[in-house]
């Protein structure tokens, strides 16, 4: 399930993107507060699959991982109790939401759990630094397709939820989900997380990039969009 959601799940996934989406310029702490948010409603679905490291992460993956988490808790014994029946990682995540950890006492155990959870997150949504939607001017049919054409990988065509204007001539896409459903262009590829940098140069300072849900047949996908900017 960590790949395709069904539909059912779209009001969960939406929450999740918006909080994501809402953490991005916060301070440290306050973004490794809200991705254990964000990993505590994805979870539950995963849970079974994530605890027995099947169908989700590599083994070597897995065990990496739940290292750091491991070191980070034995930092934190007198702080977060763990259970042998949870992995740490688990553990990790439960201090967090019983707000057992504080993460002003060391700036570099805040780097690390964000890190950890950052890449424990990415996996739990699929990886969408895989995907981009194109609404406007990157469409494989819009006059500037040629800066995404020659980043390997496929397209296909699936919706987003939420409202586009215009400002300069060019279209602005704002996420909401009780928006229209509006037809997109996604790119995945594996090659898309070296090429943001370029991206973001070239889509200016009207845009962010965003994570929102991509609905594509009967699937839901979390997906990289460039939205309007909101200061």
């Amino acid at each position: 399930m960590h790949s395709c959601w069904n539909l059912e799940s779209r009001a969960l996934l939406e929450n999740v993107a918006s909080t994501l989406n809402d953490a991005i310029f916060d301070v440290a702490a306050q973004r490794c507060e809200a991705l254990c948010n964000c990993i505590s409603l994805i979870l539950p679905y995963e849970r079974k699959t994530f605890s027995e490291s099947s169908n989700l992460l590599r083994a070597s993956e897995f065990d990496a991982l739940n290292q750091a988490a491991k070191q980070i808790l034995n930092e934190l014994s007198d702080e977060v109790p763990c259970s042998s029946t949870k992995t740490p990682i688990l553990c990790l995540i439960d201090g967090f939401l019983d707000e057992q950890i504080d993460l002003q006492q060391s700036a570099d155990l805040t780097y690390r759990i964000e890190a950890l959870f950052k890449t424990l997150l990415n996996v739990l949504m699929g990886n969408p630094a895989r995907r981009l939607a194109c609404y406007g001017s990157l469409r494989r049919t819009e006059k500037n397709h040629h800066v995404v054409a020659d980043i390997p990988g496929k397209w296909y065509q699936g919706t987003i939820k939420g409202f586009v204007f215009k400002w300069n001539n060019y279209p602005i896409f704002n996420a909401d989900s009780d928006g229209a459903e509006i037809v997109v262009d996604v790119l995945e590829s594996e090659a898309l997380a070296e090429n943001f940098e370029r991206l973001d140069e070239f889509e200016g300072t009207d845009y962010q990039r965003n994570v929102v849900v991509v609905a594509v047949n009967d699937t839901l996908l979390f997906s990289n969009v460039y939205s309007g900017r909101v200061d």
